[in-house]
């Protein structure tokens, strides 16, 4: 590790491992990954030797199992209790080791470090008397306390250069904060929201931490520019106390108990130390509808998979699992899903409820996809409501690699409220059960709904949004819930505002509903001044204008975005003191050409030009600024940009110019900067396909990009390797019959595609996609531009 080539890294190690046998068996199976044992080094024997015990005859390696099994001459019998030496998912690439989830076990740790560097692990140190030199080196031995029980993939080793901010928490665990020495003081924010984090899930939670410190280690930026990701990062980390040491999976088709809590929990944590970002409404946006986007589609997996092989445990760590009462009962234990629902229903029956938490829940956790729940009236005092599944495409071929126990229905927790009544402070007592095995329900509510005769009244499901499930309506509910938005949109929370257009938008990709009806719900736009709504609505809308971005309505859907951000910027601006990224909806209007907006957004780009080392400009407002400044310039901006990108020491910052670098106008200057991204000596590996995507994510660039990567340029992209990765992403924007054959033209020069076939094939279907949608959508979108008020 600390000499010759640091591409050959190797290391050396020891483990001793205790186990207890308690059925008969002749051999030990470990987890093991790209380590080398000699028969050597290994032994076997048991803690109190007598000459009858098994003993050790050879060893093998299953590689695609990563199993490590131990021959013995005869059957170890119950009780016996062994001890393994070895002296030479990952923990299986440190140490052999029962590398599984509910195996869990006390750690006794050693550190061997060179004396200028420093180590940690889940423990404090008890020792660090032993040293010696060999090879000119000064080695130094840290030997730990022992840890809790713990599961491997919690066990942590690290050895650096790092030094650290440290406090104490009102609980009076030490906290610290490591980072390169460079850095340190960008860790100041890290530690103090740590700090108070820590203490707040203690106390949340009523289950102290159990060790007497915990330590961060971070390589980025991790202040207060970061706003929610930074925090993000914190909080989940402190959350695998809870959700992963305390409380483990028995198994990883369970991960999502781990995961979906964290995800969670991670807002409430930023809610509790930053209050005023609403964050409880940013849920919606950022995991809600980011799961619907892909749980929509027959590629998705239901929240309890079972997997087999260490590579499908890789797979399911996606955004069904992430975002799709037990902690004292398993304290310390391994859990099973059904382990959950029990706790749940025994809460519910404290509670008064008579539900089967587990025969609801398994609909939810067992199938894939989710429902859409449709409201009707039914006369004047009734709603009717059905539910269907929900998918993206719904002609596309179902593959069947999941095959639903239920018939793709759900027990879905209703709950709505009208124009009538306009109750969005719902509890547990207000909600309507829609029962699986029913396939149409009728709910009597005559002191809820709106008279028939009101043309203006409406009905609204999901109330803010608690349930899993999209809400379509009739046509005329629909026109109500519209007019509503255009007379006075703050009748309706910003959660539910953002929902109806979410919703509105997705039916009709799927088809469930007119475009013409999820075109009306952003209509009101320009009055809208809520984050929350208008992030939603900028996100179906950008779909729009990529899709429509080489037409001749283009120009005309330029104004008409043009028009609604002029609103939000009015009264927001690119205020560059103080800004929050709660001001987001306003800054929209640089890219679509409000020169107000341009010239704030050069001006503070010009003058941190001019004082290159004193960069005044917000953290919130930088990717926006720097974006428009280079779009808007020349060579000048572009090459000061790129100056400050291989200067900046802040990996965020570096990411934020690296993106800003794509949005040049300059055909020459985007050429030029797609062959950079092949010099090393220029382009961090791992930056150059950032470069590539956000190069083929600018209308300029989009040619360039395919170019760079496809039949011209393959001698170029070879050499990194791009042509699987980066085809999915650089197509993204086709939409063309034409632009549909030369990615098929692209495809046949590669007819052994190996591991890339799916990419490629999702590449064309993703195309075929939007040439369809264009041929149906086109006229429709052209007939509504034109009744759409333009003048700006």
């Amino acid at each position: 590790m600390y000499s010759g080539d640091p591409r050959e890294f190797t290391f050396r190690g020891y483990v001793r491992i205790v186990i207890k046998c308690l059925l008969a068996t002749d051999n030990v199976t470990l987890h093991i990954n790209q380590l080398n044992i000699t028969d050597s080094s290994l032994t076997f024997s048991a803690e109190s030797p007598t000459s009858s015990d098994p003993a050790y005859t050879s060893w093998e390696e299953d590689k695609t199992r990563q199993f490590l099994i131990i021959h013995l001459d005869r059957d170890m019998t119950p009780g016996y209790l062994a001890t393994t030496q070895f002296q030479p998912t990952d923990a299986r690439k440190t140490f052999p080791c029962f590398d599984e989830l509910a195996i869990k076990s006390h750690f006794n740790v050693t550190l061997i470090r060179p004396e200028h560097l420093n180590s940690l692990s889940n423990t404090p140190i008890k020792d660090s008397s032993r040293k010696w030199s060999e090879d000119g080196i000064s080695w130094v031995a840290d030997v730990y306390e022992t840890t809790p029980k713990m599961s491997t993939y919690l066990l942590a080793f690290v050895v650096s250069d790092f030094v650290s901010l440290n406090a104490t928490t009102a609980n009076n665990i030490t906290y610290r904060v490591w980072t390169r020495p460079e850095y340190i003081q960008q860790g100041a924010y890290a530690l103090e929201v740590g700090r108070q984090i820590l203490t707040f899930f203690e106390e949340y939670f009523e289950i102290p931490y159990p060790l007497p410190k915990q330590d961060l280690t971070r390589t980025m930026d991790v202040n207060r520019c970061e706003t929610r990701s930074g925090h993000s990062v914190i909080i989940v980390a402190l959350l695998w106390q809870w959700f992963g040491d305390l409380v483990t999976p028995s198994w990883w088709d369970d991960l999502w108990l781990n995961e979906g809590f964290a995800s969670y929990m991670e807002y409430v944590g930023v809610d509790f130390v930053h209050p005023e970002w609403n964050m409880y409404d940013q849920f919606v946006i950022w995991d809600l509808h980011d799961v619907f986007s892909f749980d929509g589609l027959l590629s998705s997996h239901p929240v309890y998979v079972p997997v087999f092989h260490p590579n499908e445990i890789n797979e399911i760590f996606d955004k069904v699992s992430y975002g799709k009462n037990y902690l004292k009962s398993r304290s310390y234990d391994a859990a099973f899903h059904d382990d959950l629902w029990a706790s749940m229903t025994m809460q519910a029956q404290i509670d008064g409820k008579n539900l089967n938490i587990k025969s609801i829940m398994d609909t939810w956790t067992l199938q894939m996809n989710y429902p859409v729940v449709t409201l009707t009236r039914e006369g004047p005092d009734n709603v009717k409501v059905t539910q269907t599944r929900y998918l993206q495409d719904p002609a596309a071929n179902d593959p069947g690699k999941y095959a639903s126990p239920f018939g793709y229905t759900w027990d879905i927790p209703l709950t709505f409220t009208s124009s009538r009544e306009r109750n969005f402070n719902k509890t547990d007592a207000d909600v309507h059960w829609l029962w699986r095995t029913i396939s149409m329900s009728v709910i009597r509510a005559p002191d809820q709904l709106p008279p028939l005769s009101d043309p203006n009244g409406w009905i609204i499901g999901n109330v803010l949004q608690y349930g899993y499930y999209r809400v379509n309506y009739d046509i005329a509910n629909w026109n109500a819930l519209c007019r509503q938005l255009q007379t006075n949109y703050k009748l309706i929370p910003a959660i539910n505002r953002a929902q109806i257009i979410n919703d509105a938008w997705s039916l009709a990709r799927g088809c469930y509903l007119p475009l013409e009806i999820a075109l009306k719900t952003v209509e009101y736009l320009h009055e809208e001044m809520d984050y929350v709504p208008w992030t939603v609505a900028k996100q179906e809308l950008m779909y729009v204008d990529i899709m429509l971005s080489r037409t001749a309505l283009y120009g005309d859907f330029q104004k008409f975005m043009l028009s609604k951000v002029r609103g939000p910027f009015s009264a927001l601006g690119l205020n560059n003191t103080g800004a929050t990224h709660l001001e987001a909806a306003g800054i929209e209007a640089c890219y679509y050409g409000n020169e107000d907006c341009i010239g704030n957004a050069t001006a503070l780009f010009r003058e941190w030009m001019t004082h290159p080392q004193t960069n005044l400009i917000d953290p919130s407002l930088k990717t926006t600024v720097y974006c428009t400044a280079i779009r808007e310039g020349g060579l000048a901006e572009w090459d000061f940009a790129y100056e400050q990108y291989n200067t900046a020491t802040v990996a965020a910052e570096k990411t934020r110019l690296l993106r800003a670098l794509s949005c040049s106008t300059h055909v020459w200057i985007l050429s030029r900067f797609l062959k950079l991204s092949l010099v090393s000596s220029e382009i961090r590996k791992q930056d150059a396909l950032r470069i590539i995507q956000s190069v083929s994510e600018n209308e300029i660039g989009r040619s360039l990009a395919w170019d760079f990567l496809g039949p011209t340029g393959q001698r170029c992209t070879r050499k990194i390797n791009l042509r699987v990765n980066m085809t999915t992403s650089v197509t993204s924007s086709f939409n063309t019959e034409f632009e549909l054959q030369q990615l098929k033209d692209f495809m046949d020069m590669y007819p052994d595609r190996g591991s890339g076939a799916r990419a490629f094939d999702q590449a064309v279907e993703k195309t075929q996609s939007n040439v369809a949608w264009m041929k149906k959508h086109y006229d429709t979108l052209k007939s509504w531009l034109a009744t759409q008020k333009l003048a700006v």
